[in-house]
This record gives C-alpha cells, sequence and structure tokens, in this order.
C-alpha cells in the first residue's frame, strides 16, 4: 500500500480555483470602497466649508456688512479659516492652517443682487474640489452648491 505525502496537481488546482472564486469578488469590493470613501470624504470636506463660507457671510451681514461686501471669488481655502471674519472680529484666535485635503476645495460667494435693498436677500456658495481620480472617470461629481438666506439687522439701509 502506497501513503501519498503531498497534494497532486488536481487537488492543487481545485483549492486555486476555489480561492480566486472567493477573493476576486472581495478584493473589487474592498477597492470600491476605498474609493467610495476618498470621494465621500472629499465632498463632505467641500460641504463643511461651504457651510463655514455662509455661516461667516450671514455673520458678517449681521455685524453690519453690506451683503455685497460678503461676496467671494471662487478661491482655494489657505490660511487661518478665521480670515474672513477679520473686519469684525480683530483679535480673532490664530488657528492652524487648512490642511491638505482641505486645500484642494474652492469656495465662491455670491449674493443675489436682485433682492438688493430689501432685509433678506439669497447667497449662494459654491464649493468645489480636486479629485485626484478624476482622470479615471469623467462621471464623478466634483462641486455643490448650498444656498442660504442673508438677513440685515433692521434699521441698516
Amino acid at each position: 500500500m502506497r501513503v501519498s505525502r503531498g497534494f497532486s496537481a488536481v487537488e492543487v488546482m481545485v483549492a486555486v480555483m476555489v480561492a480566486a472564486t472567493i477573493g476576486i469578488p472581495l478584493l473589487t469590493l474592498v477597492f470600491q470602497e476605498r474609493d467610495t470613501e476618498q470621494r465621500s470624504r472629499f465632498e463632505y470636506l467641500a460641504l463643511l466649508a461651504a457651510r463655514d463660507a455662509a455661516y461667516q457671510a450671514r455673520a458678517l451681514v449681521a455685524c453690519g456688512q453690506t451683503p455685497d461686501s460678503v461676496k467671494r471669488d471662487s478661491a482655494a481655502l489657505t490660511g487661518n479659516p478665521l480670515d474672513e471674519l477679520k473686519a469684525v472680529w480683530t483679535d480673532a484666535p490664530k488657528l492652524t492652517e487648512y490642511s491638505a485635503d482641505q486645500k484642494r476645495v474652492t469656495i465662491e460667494v455670491k449674493i443675489d443682487a436682485a433682492a438688493a435693498g430689501t432685509r433678506m436677500q439669497v447667497g449662494t456658495v459654491n464649493a468645489g474640489w480636486v479629485d485626484p481620480e478624476l482622470a479615471k472617470s469623467e462621471k464623478r461629481r466634483t462641486s455643490l452648491s448650498l444656498v442660504f438666506p442673508v438677513v440685515r439687522p433692521p434699521g441698516m439701509p
């Protein structure tokens, strides 16, 4: 009687086929999850920056600035996050600078001029971000818009 001390080629091939059948779909899911997480992180950073810009615009108008003066052209996030409030908050603390991921975000603040002279105007923040994987797929979203009210204080001209 002969005792076998190893695996035959057929047994090895069956084991490889089973491992490939299970492993390839799992690897695909892992890479898709990583890609989705990265895209959602950039979008979330842009949403937070857009909310900050809207809150800052509303705070500046509430402190006496004109709605036209809080408009911002499209620019990347740089410097101190509280730099926009220097006009009304002179002793603002020096916070850390934006992180490298946050510097991928650009912000633009617009105020609707159609309602100029009224107490409430509509503002829009357009936030865009640079997606390093954009070259692979043109279907990805790379910007968002946030609409917010700008209410001037009573008695303001």
